[in-house]
């Protein structure tokens, strides 16, 4: 279901360092100059934040050479399954990149960038730098946490709780259909498999189960809420097609895609209006047109055929 794969990318790998991973983009869109002029940074602060090393040589380098995927302290992992897991979340960057666009991927990275900068993580709380930029995150992240556990679950059966830490799950989608999303800001210090990231969204959106025990909870406290309600099961043999079709460049937080994605399903309205308030997204407004009415037909007037005499005193019948 996603028609956008990996194919002529520059993927730039550092055996040490820091264990960090990136989509950039920066030789398919060569964008550096606006992501430091939106910024307001220069364009070796932009490299510097993305690699963690300080270095003007990114300004001198032809666009052709600069990194679409950036992975570092690969050495670390220590495990294969790690070092997948990481690369199938930046593969599903990749190919909502190119869907989306440069101007949108420009965008996400400056936010990106300005948390890690001003924040201390690239993606904050929930909230940060602004709500609308953080609600801009976490549909990007939450679609790279989607295609990480669905590609993990379909070559290994299970996922790590991140690619960087914590132990193995056996089963992913399981998995996701415990996951807790966060009211925010989300301030607590454990950090599971809740988030306020949108995979778990996502995942119900597309999921055969319908009886996951996933919960809308406050992010500072952990305090229930709610239960998520998922009623929601949108069948298509191209599992992640009904999420990635809308990921396109005028969507740009959960409201956007719940939007265009009740539209695209609308015989299924009412449960996905369910599962987005149950998330605590009520922005999701479809009301179906009422059903047209079949037309009356209208009967054919009767004519009675017209007799017409001729010289031999038969009749030709006439219509």
């Amino acid at each position: 279901g996603i028609n956008r794969p990996i194919s002529n990318a520059n993927v730039w790998v550092w055996a040490n360092g820091m264990r960090t991973a990136s989509a950039p983009m920066l030789k398919r869109f060569p964008a550096l100059p606006a992501m430091a002029s939106v910024a307001g940074l220069t364009q070796w602060n932009i490299w510097s934040l993305l690699v963690g090393i300080a270095s003007f040589v990114i300004t001198l380098l032809p666009s052709h050479l600069r990194p679409d995927m950036i992975f570092s302290g690969i050495s670390d992992y220590k495990d294969t399954r790690r070092v997948h897991q990481v690369v199938f979340h930046e593969a599903g960057h990749w190919s909502h990149a190119l869907q989306a666009g440069s101007w949108y991927w420009t965008n996400l990275f400056v936010a990106e960038v300005t948390n890690g900068f001003f924040f201390g993580g690239p993606y904050g709380d929930g909230t940060q730098p602004t709500q609308n930029v953080a609600d801009h995150i976490a549909l990007v992240e939450g679609w790279g946490s989607l295609t990480e556990g669905y590609i993990m679950h379909a070559h290994y059966g299970g996922m790590f709780r991140t690619a960087f830490s914590g132990s193995w799950r056996t089963n992913a989608k399981t998995y996701l259909d415990q996951f807790d999303m966060n009211r925010v800001p989300m301030t607590r210090t454990v950090r599971t498999i809740d988030d306020w990231l949108l995979h778990g969204l996502f995942h119900d959106c597309v999921d055969e189960n319908e009886s996951g025990n996933g919960r809308f909870i406050d992010g500072q406290t952990g305090a229930f809420i709610n239960s998520i309600d998922d009623n929601v099961y949108v069948f298509d043999t191209r599992e992640l097609y009904p999420i990635f079709r809308y990921l396109t460049s005028d969507v740009w937080d959960a409201c956007d895609f719940g939007n265009k994605f009740v539209r695209g399903y609308a015989y299924d309205y009412q449960d996905i209006n369910d599962l987005f308030q149950s998330y605590g997204f009520n922005c999701v407004d479809y009301n179906p047109p009422p059903p047209t009415p079949r037309p009356t037909p209208v009967p054919t007037p009767f004519r009675p055929p017209t007799r017409i005499k001729v010289p031999d005193g038969d009749c030709i019948i006439c219509e």
